[in-house]
């Protein structure tokens, strides 16, 4: 369960943890939108190695992206089985080096059969 504060109003959101394939779908559509309304969902297209470590950025800038990245990577997590998580590999599973797009791929290509949500244009990572 997650809380978000929108103008001094808490609003308590229930996401229904992912189990596998049987409600992935509707699993990453509720993650998404819970991610957008905490201003997260850009974590999901930071590349921790070269995004975050970019020189022209300021040290502020790089601390907000790494927050950003820890707070979107704990926000999914949250949302996982614990057969999901125990299936998950050391990297994507890594608390103390949370990769946010690591992990939210990773169960893409694991889950997903085709007919889940899809990051919003201007989200999705340069190819």
């Amino acid at each position: 369960m997650s809380e978000t504060d929108s103008e001094n109003t808490k609003t308590t959101v229930r996401i229904n943890k992912l189990k596998g394939t049987q409600n992935y779908a509707v699993w990453s559509r509720n993650v998404i939108a819970h991610l957008m309304s905490k201003g997260l969902l850009e974590a999901l297209t930071v590349v921790i190695s070269s995004d975050i470590i970019d020189k022209d950025k300021t040290v502020g800038t790089k601390a907000q992206d790494i927050r950003k990245v820890q707070n979107a990577w704990s926000e999914i997590y949250l949302t996982l089985t614990d057969d999901v998580q125990g299936a998950l590999s050391p990297a994507a599973a890594d608390a103390f080096n949370p990769d946010a797009m690591l992990l939210w791929n990773e169960l893409k290509a694991t889950y997903d059969e085709g007919d889940s949500a899809q990051l919003p244009r201007g989200y999705l990572p340069d190819s």
